[in-house]
């Protein structure tokens, strides 16, 4: 059986049992074995094996935490899971004042195995620690778990809890939750099933394993932030990857480049064009600002969503920058990002490329802003000029035409005084 990271699964014997649009998470996780996790057992794991050379190791825990249960004397406290960002804080399962931290069941059971995670000759049998969450359904909040990954403790600490004057001790677990790029995506549990067989030496048992996992295996602690599941990292477009990747569009950048380099401005017309292209259909070119006092601001289009009665508009905000030597810094995109309104989109085009930085800071910070590097720009100029069936310098001519009669000083909430047809409803002579 393969999962995702987010995949949902229903819970047998639950009031969803038979809703068959998810799997069966019991039946999943049996693999090839008879058994599978026990849905209702907030800290799982398997029995331990021991392989025909006298190695034990513990299969695999589950942890299966429940945050849409408000906190309640069965429930005294909130975990913390975040798959974006690799990261999740579990509590253990011991709720008694009677008895120590660790005489939980599963805290004594993970407690037998947190010295195989920093041994280099026993990471190898170190379990997995997999993430399941309840999940909110059709408004129903009983009956499924959403898998929410796998990874490692990194730090178990003591911590005291307590409902109403009942206090007790409990722990409170760090996890890394690994990556699964070299995978696109997808969990092996044929990986869980090796675990669990006992025919299989410890040394073959994570053949398996995602490659996030066996680098960890190999290189311990030292790789834990390399390997580390982060959805912002896997959206960052590395600038020797792009143009490696389409080294056949380089000619026809440098093109671009140096048509504008002389006349920078130009390239602002330009801009708004491949915008257009971008967004699609729905988007209408406005203008292009005057050569000084835009205010960090070189283009304006609009966005239409909607027909008749259920219809609006957005504002696009543009810059442009011709330049294929230097990239592009996070605090040019704040010019473009500070001048954005509630509702309004933002696009960034250049001839060059985005550092890493500016991209991570952009993604983070959850601006709506475009960016549009060469590469790109070279892909749709080379798509026009195919479906358009023209040249380079007869398009060059055309929008450079189009350029010299779009420069205005109107302020970019004018456009949405526009139809849809492109007529002024009302207007400031520019």
């Amino acid at each position: 059986m393969q999962i995702r990271v987010g995949e949902i699964f229903r819970v047998p014997g639950s009031v969803v049992m038979d809703d068959t649009r998810f799997p069966d998470l019991v039946e999943m996780s049996k693999g090839r074995f008879s058994k599978g996790i026990n849905p209702y057992q907030g800290m799982f794991f398997f029995g331990s094996v021991s392989d025909p050379r006298g190695d034990e190791r513990r299969p695999a825990f589950v942890f299966q935490s429940n945050n849409l249960r408000p906190v309640s004397v069965s429930n005294p406290w909130l975990d913390v899971i975040d798959p974006d960002s690799g990261f999740a804080l579990l509590h253990g399962d011991n709720k008694s004042p009677d008895r120590g931290a660790f005489g939980g069941r599963g805290n004594s059971a993970l407690n037998a195995v947190l010295g195989q995670y920093g041994d280099p000759d026993r990471r190898r049998l170190a379990p997995p620690i997999l993430v399941f969450e309840q999940a909110a359904v059709d408004g129903k909040l009983k009956g499924y778990r959403r898998f929410a990954g796998f990874g490692i403790p990194t730090g178990v600490r003591l911590q005291t809890q307590a409902v109403r004057s009942n206090r007790f001790m409990n722990i409170a677990i760090d996890l890394a939750l690994f990556g699964l790029e070299a995978e696109e995506g997808v969990f092996d549990w044929q990986w869980i099933d090796d675990r669990r067989d006992q025919s299989i030496l410890a040394a073959h048992s994570n053949r398996r394993a995602p490659k996030s996992w066996r680098i960890w295996v190999e290189e311990g602690n030292a790789a834990v932030e390399r390997v580390r599941r982060n959805v912002v990292r896997d959206r960052i477009f590395r600038s020797s990857e792009r143009r490696n990747e389409s080294a056949g569009l380089l000619p026809l950048l440098d093109r671009i480049y140096s048509a504008y380099r002389s006349r920078p401005h130009g390239f602002e017309g330009l801009a708004s064009f491949v915008t257009q292209r971008i967004v699609g259909p729905n988007c209408s070119r406005g203008w292009v600002t005057p050569r000084s006092g835009d205010g960090g601001i070189d283009f304006v289009n609009r966005l239409d969503i909607g027909t008749g009665m259920a219809a609006t508009s957005a504002v696009i905000l543009g810059q442009a920058k011709n330049k294929v030597l230097r990239p592009v810094a996070g605090q040019e995109l704040a010019r473009v990002v500070a001048r954005l309104r509630r509702g309004w989109i933002g696009a960034f085009v250049t001839t060059g490329v985005f550092t890493d930085r500016a991209q991570r800071e952009l993604i983070e910070d959850e601006y709506p802003v475009l960016l549009i590097d060469g590469i790109r720009v070279a892909e749709e100029v080379q798509k026009e000029l195919l479906s358009a069936d023209v040249d380079f310098d007869r398009f060059l001519d055309r929008e450079t035409r189009w350029y010299e009669s779009h420069v205005s000083h109107l302020r970019p909430e004018s456009i949405l005084g526009q139809d849809r047809a492109g007529a002024t409803v009302w207007s400031i002579r520019a």
